[in-house]
């Protein structure tokens, strides 16, 4: 699942930008994105001419870690005239996308380090950065992988796992214990830390007796009758479970990465028709039974390959709209292709919403899990936080929440490590000396988390591709957020413009603010 899926990671533009081509394209790149139609509600709320001196916050990361998030610059205020008229970013009413959260998964890996390799008050100091709005980053939303992933302290392993040629037809084995020992309480923890907290959950594989090959590994659920029904019964019988430890699972994707199968890792092929009957037979039906309001997500793979998703929700409009209405919509990763392909979707299908539910920072062995900052800073604010949401997305949601000092633990070969790679996670907990370190993903999100109540909404920004870049938001008290990226190679001098009122800045190269006002 995770083979090539890392090679092209620290792809960074680089652009060299002429001066005297940013008033043209100011005039051609205001605004969002060209696919934003259909869904834009007519919000007049930033139009009045009040707010006069209306004070606004600043916080900064640059490229050369001089300055990181939770470093509050001072703050400034609007005026009445601007000097960077040729960069000038207009945040305007219009509303798009409702945001959901944005945050990391809680891997078996990451779950075992914070609950095992840190003390009582540094486990209580990192959930707090991680997880509260007021004293952290306000992490709202973390993935959990239904049964184990690649990486566990451990071996791979599901809820039913029983021995070859068996068969639990009833589930009377299934058992969350595993999850009781760290994961669960790790995640109370992180709900008491930030009651707005949302989880989704994804299966790696099916257990091995559903498999045709009888193994946790690679293969395909069995073409056999019953065996769809199973495993229905399976994905519902975890909600459950987690419901009667006190946790809801807010959505779930029917598959991690349906595309791929790997001899070496947990991973389960699923072609898109498999997912169908998946839903039809009968996952839709007994959700509905059990009244979970659980989130059913498509796909949840690589943006390269979106027709995937375009040939489940087609065959659902089609043959079973029913089954249609009950998808809410289609969840990708970052490691091929370009987050422009969640619009291809979002313009088929406008109802359906659109989540990113995976993205992974790594690393060289024998190098700094800090070495490309600044690219990285980057390549991930480009893409993530303004690209896949630009592009529709309600969701941020990054790889590993936690890993130790050599990208782990893991399952071999997991994470290209055959190629000398090391995931990264967005904190470190070093097991010989349990420090933690934050890195530049930690930052990169904390500058929409920290920010951002439950039920924003982006609004329209203008945005300079390559040179200046810009993703907005209101907030439900109707305050507004803007994140601006410099991706350019020289330090830009922009305006900001907000009911008839304006702000001027200045930012480094390679360096990513918020602002928020009133």
């Amino acid at each position: 699942m995770i083979k090539s899926r890392l090679n092209f990671y620290h792809r960074v533009l680089s652009i060299p930008v002429l001066i005297f081509i940013i008033t043209f394209i100011n005039t051609a790149c205001h605004s969002n994105n060209e696919n934003n139609s259909g869904k834009n509600t007519k919000d007049n709320s930033n139009e009045d001419s009040s707010g006069k001196n209306t004070m606004v916050e600043v916080w900064l990361t640059t490229g050369d870690t001089s300055k990181k998030l939770l470093q509050q610059q001072p703050n400034i205020n609007f005026k009445t005239v601007t000097e960077n008229s040729s960069l000038l970013i207009e945040v305007n009413g219009p509303k798009y996308q409702q945001i959901e959260g944005f945050g990391a998964a809680l891997t078996d890996s990451a779950a075992w380090l914070i609950y095992h390799q840190l003390s009582a008050d540094k486990r209580n100091e990192l959930m707090n950065k991680l997880f509260s709005p007021d004293d952290g980053i306000g992490i709202n939303y973390l993935r959990l992988p239904l049964g184990g992933s690649d990486f566990v302290n451990g071996v791979a392993y599901t809820y039913d796992d029983i021995s070859c040629g068996e068969t639990d037809w009833q589930l009377n084995q299934f058992s969350i214990q595993h999850d009781k020992e760290y994961i669960i309480p790790i995640l109370k923890e992180a709900m008491i830390k930030n009651p707005q907290l949302k989880i989704i959950a994804s299966p790696w594989t099916a257990p091995a007796w559903m498999k045709e090959n009888c193994s946790l590994y690679d293969g395909q659920l069995k073409n056999e009758p019953g065996y769809t029904e199973v495993y229905s019964d399976y994905l519902v019988k975890f909600i459950q479970a987690y419901q009667e430890e006190g946790i809801s699972i807010s959505a779930i994707t029917l598959q991690n990465e349906p595309l791929y199968e790997s001899q070496n890792l947990p991973t389960m092929g699923m072609d898109w028709w498999d997912q169908v009957n998946l839903l039809v037979y009968n996952l839709v039906d007994k959700l509905n039974n059990i009244k979970a309001n659980t989130k059913i997500l498509v796909y949840d793979h690589n943006w390269e390959n979106y027709d995937y998703a375009l040939n489940v929700l087609n065959d659902l409009e089609t043959n079973h709209s029913q089954y249609y209405q009950a998808v809410s919509g289609t969840a990708f990763h970052c490691y091929q292709g370009s987050p422009e392909r969640q619009s291809d979707i979002y313009n088929i299908h406008p109802k359906k919403d659109i989540y990113f539910t995976e993205c992974s920072g790594w690393y060289f062995s024998g190098q700094d899990a800090d070495n490309n900052f600044a690219s990285d800073l980057v390549w991930q604010s480009q893409n993530l936080i303004i690209g896949a949401i630009r592009n529709w997305a309600k969701t941020v949601i990054w790889w590993n929440l936690a890993l130790d000092q050599d990208g782990g633990p893991h399952l071999a070969s997991a994470c290209g490590e055959n190629e000398g790679k090391r995931c990264r996670g967005m904190v470190t907990i070093n097991t010989e000396n349990n420090q933690v370190s934050y890195h530049v993903e930690y930052y990169v999100i904390g500058h929409a988390s920290k920010f951002l109540k439950s039920e924003a909404y982006r609004i329209d920004s203008t945005t300079f591709p390559g040179i200046i870049e810009t993703v907005a938001f209101q907030n439900p008290d109707n305050s507004k957020v803007l994140i601006v990226l410099n991706s350019s190679e020289e330090s830009l001098a922009f305006g900001v413009k907000w009911k008839g009122q304006y702000f001027d800045y200045n930012l480094d190269k390679h360096s990513i603010v918020t602002f928020k006002w009133p």
